[in-house]
C-alpha cells in the first residue's frame, strides 16, 4: 500500500530507533516488547513505523483518523467519496447520531 509521508516521519525499525524506541531504551531490530523482529532462521522482513503527530504530540494513526476526515469533507471542494467515507468511519467508531445528517445530506 502507498503511503506518502515525510521522511522524517518514517522509520525501519530494523534498522532505525523511532524517538520512542530510544527513550524506552530499545535499540533497533526490536519492538518495545523487546522482541527480535528478524528472528534468527526466519525469513527477514521489513517493520516501517510511521509517526503520526499533532497538537498532543504523536498519536496512533487511529486516532487521527477523524480529525482528517473531518477536514477533507469540511472542505469547500469536497467530493462525494470524502463525505460518505466520514460518515461510514463515525458509525463504525460508534458515532452513528453524528453520521446520520452527513449521510442523510448525500
Amino acid at each position: 500500500v502507498p503511503i506518502l509521508v515525510d521522511a522524517c516521519n518514517a522509520f525501519d525499525v530494523s534498522k532505525k530507533a523511532t524517538p520512542e524506541m530510544e527513550a524506552a531504551g530499545k535499540e533497533p531490530g526490536r519492538n518495545l516488547a523487546d522482541k527480535l523482529l528478524n528472528e534468527p532462521g526466519m525469513p527477514p522482513r521489513s517493520c516501517v513505523v510511521l509517526r503520526v503527530s499533532g497538537e498532543d504530540g504523536v498519536q496512533h494513526a487511529r486516532g487521527r483518523l477523524l480529525t482528517a476526515l473531518r477536514a477533507r469533507a469540511d472542505s469547500a471542494t469536497a467530493s462525494f467519496p470524502a463525505k460518505y467515507r466520514l460518515g461510514c468511519v463515525l458509525h463504525y467508531q460508534g458515532l452513528t447520531q453524528e453520521a446520520l445528517p452527513l449521510v442523510r445530506k448525500l
